[in-house]
């Protein structure tokens, strides 16, 4: 898995009298996550929707998670899906403007792709 960042923007959502909102697609594979490790980043405090799916280092055990957070908001995962195995539990948290994953037990592979929404103008 590489790890880092790509993004996306998007174009501006609106009629010709001006933009309403602004999105933004970003993916990051992240190799080794067991304590809080960011997973996301978003840097005006605004929106962000992301899909999670992670696999332990044995193959063993795969999740799928759908969180959404804002800057200095909790977190909140509104679904966690196993797809193989048990994953172990996991614990979003945010610092500052970073998504972070933690967990419970063990290593594993993440992928995330997550879309940044700016405010309506």
């Amino acid at each position: 898995i590489n790890t880092g960042a790509t993004s996306q923007t998007g174009g501006a959502v609106g009629g010709a009298s001006g933009s309403l909102s602004e999105v933004e697609e970003r993916f990051r594979n992240t190799a080794a996550v067991a304590a809080a490790t960011t997973i996301a980043t978003h840097d005006t405090g605004e929106a962000l929707y992301v899909k999670v799916y992670g696999k332990d280092v044995a193959g063993t055990a795969r999740f799928f998670d759908v969180v959404v957070t804002k800057g200095g908001a909790t977190p909140t995962a509104l679904s966690s899906t196993a797809l193989q195995g048990t994953p172990v539990a996991r614990t979003y948290t945010m610092s500052g403007n970073d998504l972070q994953l933690a967990m419970a037990t063990g290593t594993y592979a993440v992928t995330t792709a997550s879309v940044l929404m700016y405010k309506p103008d």
